[in-house]
């Protein structure tokens, strides 16, 4: 089998000495070899997003494309693409619009300023991290615990280094891996773990937005120094502190924080507190004093915030 992890990666074993030794390679196809060599070949990079991993290959183009609907961002043409049973891709125009392909990565021609997006395996986001599944497989060496859920299962394998993986072995039956030997297991199911699941969205909350962010954790100097234990409390305290910017909830415990500066930690969820907000024309509009943007729409001109926002709303 073939696993992308490098441009070529190439285990060799001393089965006396019960040694590996790894070595990277410039070719990328697989040759007949002795038993005892792996090789493992490198794909494209990949974003994960709506439940799948996505091969990505820049300056590529695809066929194949379904109707003539283009979208306007990344995220709403992953979403069309999971729902359509066609799709097998996505495809970044030089225009930055996006349209959905039923061709895959072997049908790809080079296009400068052109990206695709190919569906690849199904992915779970589970305790903070990634799990790509891989129904009737499953790696050899499993802890002898077994747990009833997935969840609990996903729990317990966070808290292990050791833990490569989930594997569902029956019904309410689930164990975790220790190695990454894979191999055919009919009726089994198998959740590799991979990196953190990396999540972001906007709450509204007393008139203000917050951006909540995990695995983060805000650090420095503390707003105040008391710790809260519900969300909406911690809140209301930041909101009424003027040197809060934001919040860390660790260990079931939420801290205010005068900084607004993010670091990686397992387990941690931060909200940044982002100002002022305006409700108009169905929209959230977040207020940024002392900032502009770039790339303008179209050479129009309005007179007041009001005309503006309702111009942008019906805007595509």
């Amino acid at each position: 089998y073939q696993r992308r992890v490098r441009e070529a990666v190439v285990s060799t074993q001393s089965t006396g000495e019960g040694k590996k030794n790894y070595r990277l390679n410039t070719g990328s196809t697989p040759m007949p070899g002795p038993k005892f060599l792996k090789c493992w070949v490198k794909g494209g990079k990949s974003v994960t997003k709506n439940g799948y991993s996505w091969g990505t290959y820049p300056n590529y183009t695809l066929g194949g494309m379904i109707g003539k609907t283009t979208y306007p961002t990344l995220a709403k043409a992953l979403a069309a693409c999971k729902k359509n049973s066609k799709c097998k891709a996505v495809v970044r125009r030089s225009d930055n619009k996006y349209f959905l392909s039923t061709k895959g990565k072997s049908g790809k021609t080079k296009k400068t300023n052109y990206k695709i997006y190919v569906k690849g395996s199904t992915t779970y986001g589970l305790l903070g991290y990634t799990y790509t599944y891989y129904p009737n497989y499953v790696y050899s060496t499993l802890d002898k615990t077994v747990y009833k859920t997935l969840p609990k299962a996903a729990k317990a394998c966070a808290t292990k280094s050791t833990c490569t993986g989930i594997v569902k072995v029956a019904k309410n039956k689930y164990q975790l891996a220790t190695d990454t030997s894979l191999k055919a297991g009919k009726g089994k199911a198998l959740y590799i773990k991979g990196g953190y699941d990396y999540t972001e969205r906007d709450i509204y909350f007393g008139n203000e937005i917050f951006t909540a962010k995990g695995p983060y954790t805000l650090s420095g100097t503390k707003a105040d120094k008391t710790t809260y234990k519900d969300r909406d409390t911690a809140l209301k305290h930041c909101l009424a502190n003027k040197n809060c910017n934001g919040m860390t909830l660790t260990g079931g415990k939420y801290t205010l924080y005068k900084s607004s500066t993010t670091t990686e930690k397992y387990g941690s969820v931060s909200w940044i507190r982002r100002g002022d907000i305006l409700a108009s024309d169905k929209y959230f509009w977040d207020k940024q004093a002392g900032k502009t943007l770039s790339g303008y729409y179209d050479s129009t001109k309005y007179t007041t915030l009001a005309k503006a926002t309702a111009a942008c709303a019906k805007a595509t």
